[in-house]
């Protein structure tokens, strides 16, 4: 399967600069597919459009420094930014780096002359970079969700009976979701309803037994599936929930 061409935002106001990197590109085959802006403001206007995967911009431009594009984000995605730097102004790309440019190249005929190699390494590394973050915050989701059992494990085993364990459960599990309220039903098969056993915050007022047609929960209980709500009271017939409530039911 051909792979897409990677899609290159150049910021250049240096026509001989621009012209020599795209020369670059020419040569490097249908790799990379470049796009050539002399301001920040049309490279903003590029940026709506098209959806690149890296930034080269230079760091003095007509109407600003290249620097402002860093952290700059399309769809909620961030585009990695080299900065491109003259001699004497490398103190100018540390700055950058610190700021959160993933890197800087000093300008040079060969260093402008190879850019698309520095564009495929530059690549590499936000490929990588973003793996190590992925991974770190699997971690820390993994590191949290062990917390949360453990915390909920010790809230269970100082309670002897039932009516003692589920009180407990819904303070933990509200504290560990940071939610404002929750409510846990069990189900009555003698009468074929689920009835609430606790209740906290706007919750607390719903009755205490409800007919399947009447409560979403229901739904999860019956399907074993979690259910999200924007709004409750729009989601159920004959709903006793107040209205402006959303959240979770979770069988």
């Amino acid at each position: 399967m051909r792979k897409e061409p990677v899609n290159i935002l150049l910021v250049e106001d240096d026509q001989a600069h621009a012209e020599l990197i795209q020369r670059a590109f020419d040569t490097h085959g249908n790799t990379f597919r470049l796009s050539v802006a002399q301001t920040i403001s049309e490279a903003t206007t590029l940026i709506q459009t098209i959806p690149f995967g890296l930034i080269l911009t230079d760091w003095r431009l007509p109407d600003g420094d290249g620097t402002g594009l860093i952290n700059i984000q399309q769809e909620d995605t961030e585009i990695p930014v080299v900065i491109m730097t003259s001699h004497g102004n490398e103190r100018v790309a540390v700055d950058a780096i610190k700021a959160g440019a993933l890197d800087y190249v000093v300008k040079s005929d060969a260093a402008l002359a190879d850019m698309a190699h520095t564009t495929e390494r530059a690549l590499r590394e936000w490929e990588n970079l973003i793996h190590r973050q992925r991974a770190e915050e699997q971690l820390r989701r993994r590191v949290a969700e062990l917390e949360a059992v453990n915390r909920v494990s010790t809230a269970m085993r100082t309670a002897e009976t039932l009516q003692e364990m589920i009180p407990r459960l819904m303070d933990e599990t509200l504290v560990i979701l940071n939610a404002q309220g929750g409510i846990f039903w069990l189900y009555n098969s003698f009468v074929g309803k689920l009835e609430s056993v606790t209740a906290r915050g706007p919750l607390k007022h719903i009755p205490s037994a409800t007919k399947p047609e009447e409560c979403i929960a229901h739904t999860a209980f019956s399907t074993g599936q979690l259910h999200f709500m924007q709004e409750f009271s729009q989601e159920e017939t004959g709903s006793k929930m107040p209205p402006g409530l959303g959240g979770a039911c979770i069988p």
